[in-house]
């Protein structure tokens, strides 16, 4: 048995060996992605209708509001893309403000310019959703609406390699005090609940997928990534990845909480980018999504 699983592991690692520099060859990239054609600046359908006008540059400078926490990044990191007219409100501060305080369930107070968890039933996370790059951190330049795969074509740029990938996310908690109520760090809490109580994690020692806490992870299972060093808690479900058929979409999805930020985020990457043998690849994904979280928040 331990020969066996000594091969798994030895198969596993010699076809990540070869993964990294090389282009993806199952599909097709479709013809409105050709690498010849220019870079995608906008999106090119929301505006199509209306003579001489034209979609938000990717790059145009935007806000998004969050339970009283602002930030400022580029408007292509908002993906699924937002269409009109919520793509010029949001490069818009004050009319964005506007449209806040006019909005029920937002919790924005309209008299404080402050979030007011008593303007609303529960706290829940706004959209949108963010997407970018690993390991370049740019936007992406596919509506993830229409194309979920985590690495799309995309025109004007050469085709993905494997170690290049999509890493979408949305923001679960924003830096506020309290982190530890978050729906995102409930699974942290529990567990340290069992385990205050002698009572074994969930989800260990489970013959039909794998647990990082269990030994090597192989890949040919769904497995189970749980890491907390005290300050940095993850928790994700990760879909097998070998054989390697990605036309499938395997990913890895779930939360992550930063207690020294007060961040809680809701991750979702390719699954061959969760954990490989002891190699904990989630890392470099997972600390990139909160570095531009930290670099969009406005300090005010």
């Amino acid at each position: 048995m331990v020969r066996i699983m000594a091969s798994l592991i030895a198969h596993a690692l010699t076809i990540a060996l070869l993964l990294p520099g090389l282009a993806l060859a199952r599909g097709r990239c479709p013809p409105e992605t050709a690498e010849s054609l220019p870079i995608l600046l906008r999106d090119p359908s929301v505006y199509e209708v209306v003579p001489g006008e034209r979609g938000v540059d990717f790059s145009t400078p935007a806000y998004y509001w969050n339970m009283g926490t602002w930030f400022r990044m580029a408007h292509g990191y908002a993906n699924p893309w937002i269409g009109p007219p919520n793509d010029r409100l949001r490069v818009d501060r004050d009319r964005y403000t506007e449209w806040l305080a006019a909005t029920p369930l937002t919790g924005f107070d309209p008299a404080t310019g402050m979030f007011n968890e008593a303007l609303i039933p529960q706290v829940e996370k706004l959209p949108p959703e963010f997407a970018f790059w690993m390991p370049t951190l740019r936007p992406v330049e596919r509506n993830r609406w229409k194309v979920r795969f985590y690495r799309p074509c995309e025109a004007g740029r050469p085709r993905p390699t494997w170690d290049e990938y999509v890493v979408a996310f949305d923001i679960d908690w924003p830096f506020l005090p309290g982190s530890e109520a978050a729906f995102g760090a409930g699974p942290f809490r529990h567990v340290a609940e069992l385990l205050a109580m002698g009572q074994p994690m969930p989800s260990r020692g489970l013959k039909n997928f794998e647990h990082s806490l269990d030994g090597p992870i192989i890949g040919v299972k769904d497995y189970k990534i749980y890491s907390d060093d005290g300050d940095l808690a993850v928790n994700l479900n990760c879909d097998a990845f070998l054989p390697l058929d990605l036309e499938e979409n395997p990913i890895c999805a779930g939360d992550v909480w930063q207690r020294s930020s007060n961040l809680v985020l809701f991750v979702r990457f390719p699954s061959d980018r969760g954990q490989l043998g002891q190699d904990e690849r989630w890392r470099a994904p997972v600390m990139a999504a909160i570095s531009l979280v930290t670099s969009w928040r406005l300090n005010e």
